[in-house]
């Protein structure tokens, strides 16, 4: 007394939600295995497979990692009633829409992080802005694929844009040494030249 009711909020623990919600459909004993082979079905089934569409019309899976904390235990408490919920959905939601402004190449490949920072600052302004008390502490992608029915396809697109930077690499070096030996040799053409006409001044003198 007074008190009628005393609730503890754990704001000093660090705390995590695992987003899977754009990952395609897996059976219990399938997740998280790599090693149990599994039949790849002809096409998506939106009903039960997740994904997010890119920029360029493309599909990719992924898996997400929030770690939050609560910053705010009065506003945590207060405003809403599942603010863990609503994280998970402003997250969610922030994926797709930062997705859709990246081609499928830059978000597997060339601009992942800049896709998970943008992500995870549209996510925490939209928590500030509904005031729920949550400061998000890391946004990390656990897994991101394109989908399995092209895989392959994705992979020799992969292997081809190696090759022909070991191709434009090997193409520099050769174009270096070139331009070393062409510097070398008309340094010693320049001293020969020299050479030869103060041999020359002499023997007229």
């Amino acid at each position: 007394f007074p008190i009628n009711e005393v609730i503890k909020v754990p704001v000093e623990r660090e705390q995590k939600i695992v987003i899977k919600d754009f990952w395609y459909y897996e059976k219990e004993e399938q997740s998280g295995k790599k090693n149990i082979s599994e039949v790849v079905p002809a096409t998506l089934d939106p009903e039960h497979d997740g994904y997010c569409l890119t920029g360029d019309a493309n599909i990719v899976h992924s898996i997400w990692n929030v770690r939050y904390r609560i910053e705010d235990p009065y506003l945590y408490k207060i405003r809403h009633e599942a603010p863990e919920d609503l994280l998970q959905n402003i997250v969610a939601n922030s994926i797709v829409k930062i997705t859709a402004s990246f081609t499928v190449h830059e978000a597997l490949h060339t601009r992942s992080d800049e896709l998970r920072s943008l992500v995870y600052k549209y996510a925490q302004g939209e928590l500030d802005i509904l005031e729920t008390g949550l400061q998000i502490h890391g946004v990390e992608i656990l897994q991101q694929i394109p989908p399995r029915q092209v895989k392959d396809a994705f992979e020799s697109v992969i292997q081809a844009e190696k090759e022909q930077s070991k191709v434009i690499q090997t193409a520099r070096t050769y174009a270096i040494e070139l331009l070393n030996n062409a510097i070398g040799n008309s340094s010693q053409v320049l001293h020969d030249s020299q050479t030869y006409s103060w041999e020359v001044r002499q023997e007229a003198e």
